[in-house]
């Protein structure tokens, strides 16, 4: 993973997609893909400057479009909202 920017409540980044992200129909596996959309909510949030990001509590993921191997995706992370007990983010990755 390679960090493209950061500022207060957003970080944008990008991965390479290799053999070790597919499945085992060549696409990229959704549950890497659920991955990077939970450590890129948490690294949204770590931007504010706080030590800890907690645990997520839910998770919606939407798949609109398959990507492979040598897929660059990148993906953009925004704190939408960031409470005293909880944080709403949005993660959007792009192929």
């Amino acid at each position: 993973m390679n960090l493209l920017s950061a500022e207060a409540g957003r970080v944008r980044g990008e991965v390479e997609i290799t053999k070790d992200y597919l499945n085992a129909i060549g696409g990229t596996h959704g549950g890497w893909l659920s991955t990077l959309v939970d450590v890129g909510g948490s690294l949204a949030i770590a931007s504010h400057g706080l030590k800890t990001t907690g645990v997520s509590t839910d998770l919606s993921v939407s798949f609109l479009a398959p990507s492979g191997e040598g897929s660059n995706i990148v993906f953009d992370a925004q704190v939408l909202k960031l409470g005293r007990t909880l944080a709403y983010t949005r993660v959007d990755i792009f192929n």
